[in-house]
């Protein structure tokens, strides 16, 4: 038996960013032939560690072709953070939860079994690290920040194996953490001033980061190792959605 899994795809998109994907829901962008919602649905659905999947995401798109596959639909209601509480509500008798963003463009079932399968079973929270040196050079470009640590520079992914009852009731700080994650000086605000000291030092360790996150958070934080590193390139913007097309026709024709 495996975890049940929410996906988040609430947001929306405009400028050029929305005239040149010809839609104003992220989600739905459209990339070699299949949108980035159907992407992240394909992964989990044939994924060996996923039993039941639910969508958090615009009323407008709940009969949209894209979508199916889906066990569930949730309108998504207000920030990026209520999503996320109304996933974990959803499934809020499970004692952990997979949280899937719907913006990563190269996800695979492959990858989420190996994140999932990687996570200790006595994790509260679970979140890909890879090393600079891990992510291929062809898709290093498309990783805006690295965060400098002592010991290397190191990005994420956006894919997390959460503690249900346990994130439920620190949902705030969650959220935080979430939105801050692609920021190292929002992060180390966030960790406390000895932790920030420390990145400005450049004495700051993956250990010590994880440490204080436990504090904060009340439960074990695990920063999960060796994992396929497809799940760290997300579509932000207009950049990363044309660096997402290009990668694709370079690397990945017809098999997405």
């Amino acid at each position: 038996m495996g975890y049940n899994a929410f996906i988040t795809a609430g947001g929306r998109i405009s400028g050029d960013f929305a005239e040149k994907t010809r839609t104003d829901i992220k989600a739905l962008i459209q990339i070699d032939g299949k949108s980035l919602v159907e992407r992240a649905i394909w992964a989990l659905r044939e994924s060996n560690q996923v039993d039941r999947i639910v969508l958090i995401a615009p009323e407008e798109i709940k009969d949209n072709p894209a979508v199916k596959g889906i066990d569930d639909f949730i309108p998504a209601h207000g920030s990026g953070v209520n999503n996320i509480l109304l996933g974990l509500n959803r499934f809020k008798n499970d004692k952990r939860v997979i949280l899937c963003t719907s913006d990563l463009p190269f996800i695979t079932p492959s990858a989420v079994d190996d994140f999932i399968s990687k996570c200790p079973p006595d994790s509260s929270i679970c979140y890909p690290v890879f090393e600079k040196e891990e992510i291929p050079p062809e898709m290093r470009s498309a990783i805006p920040i690295f965060l400098k640590l002592k010991g290397g520079e190191f990005t994420g992914g956006s894919l997390f194996l959460l503690e249900t009852a346990l994130c439920m009731a620190r949902i705030r700080e969650i959220g935080r953490s979430f939105k801050a994650r692609k920021s190292p000086l929002a992060m180390a605000r966030i960790l406390g001033w000895k932790i920030l000291i420390k990145f400005l030092l450049g004495t700051c360790t993956v250990e010590d980061i994880l440490k204080r996150g436990t504090e904060i958070i009340g439960g074990k934080c695990v920063a999960v190792r060796g994992c396929d590193p497809v799940i760290t390139v997300d579509i932000d913007d207009l950049d990363s959605y044309l660096f997402a097309v290009e990668y694709f026709s370079k690397y990945l024709k017809g098999t997405g």
